[in-house]
């Protein structure tokens, strides 16, 4: 009987991303209507994950759902999808962060069909690497000819087993339950926590000498939505095959693409490429990342910097093996007798993609919405403006009481760049829900505002822009003037604008004084030591204002909800006075005389001194420069 592999997702508290990967399964291409569909939901508090299942019209076979009465976690929730190939013959799991190709059934029949009784294959990936997970760096498969690789990697973003495949595991598992500190692990997965499914079966292509097939373009991609073992944003995306493709299969023992679980070809592999190596007992390391210890190989090749090489390589082209290959001589990879040298680590050539996310999250931007009352034309209104801001790492959280929380949650569902819903138990007021998300957000740079409240288009971009050139700046707000204005920046009379301690004072002694922190942006490092039990709203102003420059951005941020604003009462205003009473520097030039003189002609010259005199007690303002898309200091 002819097995059509069943399709089985692991889905727990991600609807959004549930119907997300929906969507691309209901959008493929089948060649029958036998293919069998199981939703396996583990236990979470939400129902809405149900209710998608439940509702989405599966037109290629039977639907089953699968809904768990206890929670099993991420490790038992996979292990018990794999599973299921045991009673369907052949099973392509997917997680619900995912998304598949058009073609990604056709591919794994098709690969079904030509792997099931290779001895040496124990499953088979629809998601083609682009990144070694061991080091970050850029991975791509030597060119063999062939459409498919092989790893002694587990896949975890698409894979299919067949029963086979898992029994192999499974009876394995029984006797290995406990990976240890076997260190054919490489030291990576051995890190990886206890709810990770894939450190044991990695652990089992490795002790088996078994591996994975991958095709070399992928058939799914990684969404790298929350969870439990996320902790990268997109750095796992990859392009999706969009045509339908004749596919050309090889055999394990007739690849010249093999790799081991440091994502290193294996040294077979490169002798045929390169023949001079032939006689030497050596192992691969151009990543850099294994440890050089006495083992079978008495040699290493390696990016590693040693003192004695037996012949060396350019790193030049990538993938790296392809300089070994083709033999571009260089000094950045070398052969080396491990007895003979001692190693240095170097900095790769490559870029590494860890590096560029932990860039990205510095300078990435956390937007914290409290949610007191639910006003959804209001809220639509804010989250709207987030999404369309042009940078690429934006958190956007909603923080509210257990009340608002469900209702928050399908909210959320309508957004691609979808906002996080936070409960916090304890919260009554908006100030607790705000220092709650100050205490959540995880990017670089903070800001928040109220439902109601708007960002300008461009806000975020312009806010990165200032943080990453100007690293002193912790503390930046835009010029709050209404949109019916339309004042050119340029133009506008900003002296008004601009705040020292000083004016804070003399503006907190005349209640004139704008305390709302809305639309503002922070570093995330300068609010570390903020103290947010029982604090007001107008606090997180005073805070930075005793510790850091106000400095004012010649440009419009968004605009404030006319439904909210920061009051101070009389009693706050008399112990604010009394608290920063140090701001005040009765030696300041006033402001009033300073714009008399302007409007005096024949006092025009003094009247600028006076000006750039009283001027100098502020920070300077940053102005944009639309020429080179940046922004500097200015003094005027």
């Amino acid at each position: 009987m002819k097995i059509k592999p069943a399709i089985v997702i692991s889905a727990y508290n991600r609807p959004h991303a549930l119907q997300r990967l929906l969507n691309s399964v209901a959008a493929a291409y089948y060649d029958s209507s036998d293919v069998s569909l199981l939703i396996s939901i583990d236990q979470s508090d939400s129902d809405s994950v149900k209710t998608i299942a439940g509702n989405f019209d599966w037109k290629h076979g039977t639907k089953q759902i699968i809904s768990h009465a206890g929670h099993l976690g991420l490790k038992r929730h996979i292990l018990f999808c794999g599973s299921l190939a045991k009673e369907h013959g052949a099973a392509i799991v997917l997680e619900d962060d995912l998304m598949v190709s058009p073609f990604f059934y056709d591919y794994a029949c098709k690969a079904y069909a030509y792997y099931k009784d290779e001895a040496n294959i124990a499953g088979i990936s629809l998601y083609n690497y682009q990144v070694a997970e061991s080091c970050f760096l850029p991975f791509k498969a030597m060119d063999d000819g062939s459409q498919v690789y092989f790893m002694q990697v587990a896949s975890s973003w698409g894979q299919l087993w067949t029963r086979g495949h898992w029994e192999g595991f499974e009876a394995w598992l029984a006797k290995h339950p406990e990976p240890g500190n076997d260190p054919a692990i490489p030291g990576y997965i051995r890190q990886w926590g206890d709810r990770s499914w894939k450190k044991h079966f990695i652990h089992y292509l490795i002790a088996t000498s078994k591996y994975f097939v991958f095709p070399r373009l992928s058939l799914s991609t990684n969404f790298e939505d929350d969870g439990t073992n996320a902790s990268t944003k997109q750095v796992f995306q990859v392009p999706l095959q969009v045509s339908k493709k004749q596919y050309e299969f090889r055999e394990l023992k007739e690849s010249r693409a093999i790799y081991d679980a440091w994502f290193e070809l294996l040294p077979a592999c490169m002798n045929h490429y390169n023949k001079t190596l032939s006689g030497y007992r050596y192992e691969m390391d151009l990543y850099g990342s294994k440890e050089i210890v006495p083992n079978e190989f008495d040699y290493i090749l390696s990016s590693k910097q040693g003192d004695e090489p037996e012949q060396s390589f350019s790193a030049s082209l990538f993938p790296l093996e392809t300089n070994i290959a083709l033999n571009l001589r260089g000094i950045d990879l070398g052969l080396y007798h491990k007895p003979k040298n001692r190693f240095r680590k170097k900095t790769s050539a490559l870029h590494n993609f860890l590096d560029r996310f932990h860039d990205e999250k510095e300078y990435g931007v956390s937007v914290i919405i409290p949610v007191l009352a639910l006003h959804p034309d209001e809220l639509k209104a804010t989250l709207d403006s987030v999404m369309r801001q042009t940078i690429s790492v934006v958190e956007c959280l909603l923080i509210c009481a257990p009340a608002h929380a469900e209702a928050l949650k399908q909210f959320a569902l309508i957004y691609d760049r979808k906002p996080e819903v936070i409960v916090c138990e304890t919260a009554h007021t908006t100030a607790e829900l705000l220092y709650h998300g100050l205490s959540c957000a995880t990017n670089g740079i903070l800001t928040w505002l109220m439902p109601g409240s708007t960002y300008t288009e461009h806000a975020f971009a312009d806010a990165h822009s200032i943080f990453k050139t100007h690293q002193l700046v912790a503390w930046i707000a835009g010029l709050n003037t209404p949109s019916e204005e339309n004042t050119d920046p340029k133009h506008l009379e900003i002296t008004h604008y601009r705040l020292n301690q000083n004016r804070i004072y003399s503006q907190l002694a005349k209640r004139i004084l704008n305390a709302d922190t809305q639309l503002h942006f922070f570093r995330n490092h300068s609010l570390k030591e903020f103290k947010t039990a029982g604090a007001k709203l107008h606090e997180l102003f005073f805070y930075m204002a005793e510790r850091y420059p106000y400095y004012l951005v010649v440009a419009r941020f968004g605009e404030r909800s006319g439904r909210f604003s920061v009051e101070l009462s009389e009693t706050e205003t008399e112990t604010l006075l009394l608290h920063y009473a140090h701001f005040k520097d009765r030696q300041v030039i006033q402001l009033r005389p300073v714009h008399l003189f302007i409007k005096i002609p024949f006092l025009l010259t003094r009247s600028k001194y006076l000006l750039s005199t009283y001027l100098k007690h502020f920070p300077d303002v940053l102005r944009a420069d639309e020429k080179h898309h940046t922004f500097y200091f200015s003094k005027f």
